[in-house]
């Protein structure tokens, strides 16, 4: 196995425990109730759609034959941009409060 091969492997690795991670954080979190809850759900709906959307970049990209890059990073940024912006809009919610 390749150094490269060897990186992406922990790279997945870190991915999918990041994504487990916040599961497990919104699981606990999704028991509030109120405006501190909607903002905690937002929140945390915005930082799974991020670590949705790094999940699928790595995948794809290490696909072979990916001959789609470009439209694979979009897909990326989109995602990543669109769940920042839930993220930004939970602690707006969160600071009326």
């Amino acid at each position: 196995m390749s150094t490269i091969g060897v990186i992406a492997l922990f790279d997945f690795i870190f991915l999918i425990t990041i994504i487990a991670v916040v599961v497990l954080i919104f699981s606990i979190l999704s028991g509030y109730g109120g405006v501190v809850g909607k903002a905690f759900n937002i929140i945390g709906w915005g930082t799974v759609i991020m670590g949705i959307s790094y999940i699928i970049e790595t995948i794809f990209i290490n696909l072979p034959g990916h001959h789609q890059a470009y439209a694979i990073i979009f897909i990326h940024h989109f995602l990543v941009a669109f769940g920042f912006v839930m993220i930004a809009y939970g602690f707006k919610i969160l600071m009326k409060k």
